[in-house]
């Protein structure tokens, strides 16, 4: 089930790329090529494999915490990736306070999901509790993935600002406090109810962080690829801080080690699109 929903919010996402732009994306360098015929038949077979992988998992659907778990679930990440691809302005110019009401609502309404399960904050990972553990899990594969940047970064003779680094070695953690928060506290249990598989958890939760960095490859190869670990390592050993402090360090080095020719500042979304066809030729 976490797979098949997983696959409905690519589907999601295939078919409003299509839709926005059409035969545009391409004959663009920098994004993901497709002919532009496959788009919505990408989209078509992602969507039948979801019903047919919620079909195999009607009988998890008889337990009132899984059709709640998969209720709130659908009202968030589908809209939210519905939205942002078929209605927000690309430009940042163009978008207003407005434009956020959707995105802020569906925020509110995770907290609100999340703030039902205050009284299991330990269970979630808010507390210190597995803290020394998690860090233990995520010394190895966090380590390995900066030093790997560092030699990618010393490879490609990348210019390195000392002060800019400091700063993003200790801002970039808190930032992966706030969205860290919202993957292990509102998805990943959430998914857990839909399965007692914890691979199925883990690739599920890991393509859809990677999924809110489409079509930014470079950005979902790395998110995908990190979250995959840092879901392992929750499920585990639930901490909030250890994840977000592997997830803060892990992508400060990606920032600086990586030219902007090749990460394109870790842009995200349409506006992503609308800058690589402002720079195609």
């Amino acid at each position: 089930m976490p797979l098949a929903y997983l696959l409905v919010n690519v589907a999601i996402v295939l078919a409003a790329t299509s839709v926005r732009y059409g035969t545009q994306l391409p004959d663009s360098p920098g994004l993901w090529a497709a002919p532009p015929t496959s788009w919505p038949a990408l989209a078509a077979a992602s969507a039948a494999l979801a019903v047919a992988g919620a079909f195999c998992a009607r009988r998890a659907l008889k337990r009132a915490a899984a059709r709640r778990a998969l209720g709130e679930l659908l009202v968030t990440f589908p809209v939210f990736f519905a939205y942002e691809w078929l209605a927000l302005p690309a430009h940042p110019d163009e978008r207003n306070w407005g434009d956020w009401a959707i995105p802020a609502a569906l925020i509110v309404l995770c907290v609100t999901f999340v703030w039902r399960q205050r009284r299991h904050v330990g269970r979630l990972g808010l507390t210190g509790r597995n803290f020394p553990a998690a860090t233990r899990l995520l010394a190895l594969p966090t380590g390995a993935l900066i030093l790997g940047l560092i030699a990618i970064g010393i490879a490609m003779e990348t210019p390195v600002r000392p002060t800019a680094v400091a700063i993003s070695a200790v801002t970039y953690p808190l930032y992966g406090i706030a969205q860290m928060g919202l993957f292990q506290f509102f998805l990943v249990p959430r998914l857990h109810r839909l399965s007692r598989s914890h691979a199925q958890v883990v690739v599920a939760a890991a393509g859809l962080f990677a999924l809110i960095h489409w079509p930014n490859p470079v950005a979902m190869v790395a998110t995908g690829s990190g979250a995959l670990i840092w879901t392992w390592v929750y499920l585990r050993k639930p901490n909030l801080y250890a994840v977000a402090l592997s997830m803060g360090l892990t992508s400060a080095a990606l920032v600086h080690a990586l030219p902007d020719t090749l990460t394109h500042h870790m842009r995200t979304g349409p506006i992503y699109v609308l800058r690589i066809l402002e720079a195609a030729p």
